[in-house]
């Protein structure tokens, strides 16, 4: 039997908004997903671009960046499975914001809304509170971009901290300098390079904010961003496809993390399709469905639910 997602019956975002709460239960003023995250405030200083003549790149910008867990339970233990987040608002000096939101596997859960959705149910316990594990296998080997994301977190632990993990942007954007466009996808390398748990570690349940709280006590903590450049045989509407490794890549600056910064990231979302000038986003229909579903979670934090 191989099961896959129904096209004629695409989810919308507040299909998925109710199937994050239905299986992380209703938890009043947090987001949907991503719901235990830590906030910090720093700058980004950058390197000169000759793809974009976006604001953020003139010269140093406010930023705030949240680290989170996936799924939507804000007590969930910093030792559970899945990708860590990371997602970051530019302050540029015009007044305009940029918003960057990427996850430790660099390629996403599928290629479509529906591919992701599916394996979201299919991992969700039936009535009798098991995983049909046979139906699951036989989806995520029929679905490419989901198999081939199952392979790559089989082969890479946690990381050890926040501070030391990679992230990626997953989605493709556009670089815009006067009528020029250029595709792009970017990664953040923290400064110190990359630290995953040993097999057998783990982690206690808020151990990652006692690491950012040691960190910043006696030093920053950096991260460079990073873009890989695109040909126009590149994918920039499937972001369950990596692109080929061999494509050039360039340092767009560095982000210095200063302080914690409490709840300021509560007052927004990190939709990633806000973007300053200079940029432009592209038709990869997961993207488009992230952002409605920011901001459903958004106006249900804002109404208390």
């Amino acid at each position: 039997m191989t099961v896959t997602a129904n096209p004629t019956s695409d989810p919308t975002a507040l299909d998925f908004i109710n199937l994050f709460e239905r299986q992380s239960g209703t938890h009043a003023g947090v987001r949907k997903a991503h719901a235990k995250g830590i906030c910090l405030s720093g700058t980004f200083t950058p390197e000169s671009n000759n793809y974009s003549d976006s604001p953020i790149f003139t010269e140093e910008s406010k930023i705030l960046l949240r680290f989170s867990l996936g799924g939507g339970n804000p007590s969930l233990s910093d030792n559970a499975g899945g990708p860590r987040g990371a997602a970051v608002r530019f302050f540029a000096s015009d007044g305009s914001v940029h918003n960057i939101a990427g996850l430790t596997v660099p390629l996403f859960a599928g290629s479509t809304p529906a591919d992701f959705f599916t394996l979201l149910e299919l991992s969700e316990p039936g009535p009798d509170g098991t995983v049909d594990q046979q139906a699951l296998s036989e989806y995520v080997a029929s679905v490419p971009a989901i198999a081939a994301r199952s392979v790559w977190m089989a082969t890479h632990n946690a990381p050890s901290s926040y501070a030391s993990a990679n992230y990626y942007g997953v989605h493709t954007f556009f670089f815009m300098k006067g009528d020029k466009r250029q595709k792009f996808r970017w990664t953040l390398l923290p400064d110190g390079g990359e630290r995953l748990l040993e097999d057998g570690e783990s982690l206690t349940d808020d151990q990652y904010r006692t690491e950012l709280e040691t960190a910043l006590a006696s030093d920053y903590i950096e991260f460079n961003w990073e873009a890989q450049i695109g040909t126009d045989e590149d994918t920039d509407v499937d972001p369950g496809q990596l692109w080929p490794e061999e494509r050039p890549r360039i340092n767009l600056g560095k982000m210095t993390i200063q302080s914690f910064a409490d709840n300021q990231c509560d007052a927004f979302t990190f939709d990633p399709v806000q973007v300053t000038s200079g940029f432009a986003i592209s038709d990869d229909p997961v993207l488009m469905m992230r952002s409605a579903a920011y901001a459903i979670s958004y106006g249900k934090r804002l109404s208390g639910n």
